[in-house]
């Protein structure tokens, strides 16, 4: 960035077209002078699949800037907020990693989950007397989610694309100046991400390597738990824990910085010993680290002589959702009729029929009812986690912890009686979209008008067409409350915006109104 004399502090996101098969977006990057050059565009390659490029205009002004060129391609929406990411300023990132060579393009961090979004965490709540910094910032020592309270400098992982996690240490949290709730974290590499640059021997499985690189996430990223111990401390374990809490345990003893790997300690990290697992041991087990707990050596060895159940472990460390999984999910088989939820940009809150194919251990391959292939030859098959939760819906209308994967819905013939606020879900291109019925034309059109808010977009749909929410929740459906007021719940900017881009379903036709 320095050679091209551009310090970029912000990056945003504008859709230029959102008709189907036709949509286009922009990703702009902001100067510290306030003015903004058009980096990405995406145009729509297949109702399912967006293909990203560098813009020329960027280009042009970058072209003394190796680090650019027109090579650049992305097929997500996260590769280009990654990357985006990577292009501020370094006064407006947190540490920002450097040196280390590991997967690729500058590094793994390239791929966490960075992300420049709004959102929503309803189900995660402070905890603990908060303090303000310098920077007159609120931090706080834990929060509370799913049942599980995360503390400063605790162990956790995070959650990235396509389902992965990734391990850190959570060092910090706090609340930024628009209320966002952020977490500052140390990453640790594993084993095969470092084996790919230097000559390891005698690696262990399990072994995670701690890193001197820290990133500011949203607190919604944190997935959890983790439990990170010393080598002598893993072996003591290891032998003892049941399967489902092994795959939480971790070893570390050394440190990758530079591309070298040195000898770290890990039990000098503060808050080692409050992890929860120091609970399930006795005194013997840590008397060997009193050196370790320093002057409250005996505090601690008091503290950690209790033996307690596997159970209470259990709900220390895994979170409420993950414990019912088994029962959260159906047990789909081969030719089964599904619905899945789409979460990508452009069709945010749609829900697609589809056929189980293969059902693995967590992926399932689906075929979509009425959605084709690129090249048109056949309709899209493709793999989608076995479970994953929808993202809460903007108008808090809908179920938390509801799957994006549920049994195909049986319409019932006596959908009718909708009113302004009714929770539905409207067909309009290829899909079943989740909105809130905002105007009902009692002509004989019998046209119905729901908003979108995953797309922030105003449909008009005939009654045959709309159905009422249900959300698969546990085993079994539940009905989806609307709300009378729900106009109210919709901000002036994104009502501004649906006016804007108000479709008919029939002519698929965008008016301005």
């Amino acid at each position: 960035m320095a050679e091209s004399g551009q310090s970029f502090v912000e990056w945003k996101e504008e859709f230029v077209s959102k008709e189907r098969g036709k949509r286009v977006v922009h990703y702009f990057l902001k100067e510290k002078s306030g003015e903004s050059v058009l980096a990405v565009v995406g145009t729509e390659r297949s109702v399912r699949h967006m293909f990203y490029v560098v813009a020329e205009e960027f280009l042009r002004v970058n072209e003394l800037n190796r680090s650019v060129n027109a090579a650049y391609r992305w097929r997500s929406r996260r590769e280009v907020v990654n990357w985006l990411t990577s292009m501020l300023s370094k006064q407006y990132r947190q540490d920002s990693p450097k040196g280390d060579h590991v997967s690729g393009f500058n590094t793994v961090y390239q791929n966490r989950p960075a992300r420049n979004l709004k959102l929503r965490t309803p189900d995660i709540v402070w905890s603990g007397a908060t303090w303000t910094c310098g920077k007159q910032l609120k931090h706080f020592p834990a929060f509370c989610r799913n049942g599980i309270t995360i503390a400063v400098q605790s162990f956790v992982f995070v959650m990235a694309e396509e389902g992965k996690r990734h391990l850190a240490f959570l060092e910090d949290m706090y609340e930024d100046r628009k209320g966002q709730k952020k977490v500052k974290v140390r990453w640790f590499h594993h084993n095969l991400e470092v084996k790919g640059v230097i000559i390891l021997r005698n690696t262990h499985h399990k072994e995670v390597f701690v890193t001197p690189y820290t990133q500011v996430i949203s607190v919604e990223c944190v997935d959890g738990p983790a439990i990170v111990l010393t080598r002598e401390h893993y072996e003591k374990c290891v032998s003892n824990l049941p399967e489902d809490l092994l795959t939480r345990v971790f070893l570390c003893f050394r440190q990758f910085k530079n591309n070298r790997v040195k000898p770290f300690k890990l039990s000098k990290l503060r808050g080692y010993f409050d992890q929860p697992i120091f609970s399930f041991l006795d005194r013997g087990y840590i008397e060997d680290d009193e050196d370790c707990l320093g002057d409250n050596a005996e505090l601690g060895l008091k503290r950690y002589s209790r033996v307690i159940s596997y159970e209470i472990l259990r709900k220390k460390l895994i979170p409420k959702y993950a414990k019912n999984r088994q029962w959260d999910i159906p047990c789909f088989k081969a030719n089964e009729k599904v619905e899945l939820l789409c979460q990508d940009s452009g069709i945010r809150g749609c829900w697609f029929r589809c056929t189980v194919l293969r059902v693995a251990r967590r992926r399932i391959k689906v075929r979509y009812d009425d959605l084709i292939d690129e090249d048109g030859s056949s309709n899209l098959e493709e793999w989608v986690s076995a479970f994953r939760l929808a993202i809460p819906d903007e108008l808090g209308l809908r179920h938390s912890g509801r799957p994006t994967m549920r049994p195909a819905v049986t319409q019932d013939e006596t959908d009718v009686g909708f009113e302004v606020g009714s929770a539905v879900d409207a067909w309009w291109s290829d899909g079943w979209w989740e909105g809130v019925v905002t105007e009902i034309n009692a002509s004989e059109n019998a046209d119905i008008q729901v908003y979108i808010p995953g797309e922030t977009l105003f449909l008009k749909v005939h009654v045959r067409d709309v159905r009422f929410s249900r959300d698969w929740v546990g085993d079994r459906w539940v009905n989806v409350k609307g709300n009378p007021n729900a106009r109210l719940l919709i901000s002036d900017v994104a009502l501004k915006e649906g006016r804007r881009n108000e479709i008919y379903a029939d002519d698929v036709r965008m008016e301005v109104v």
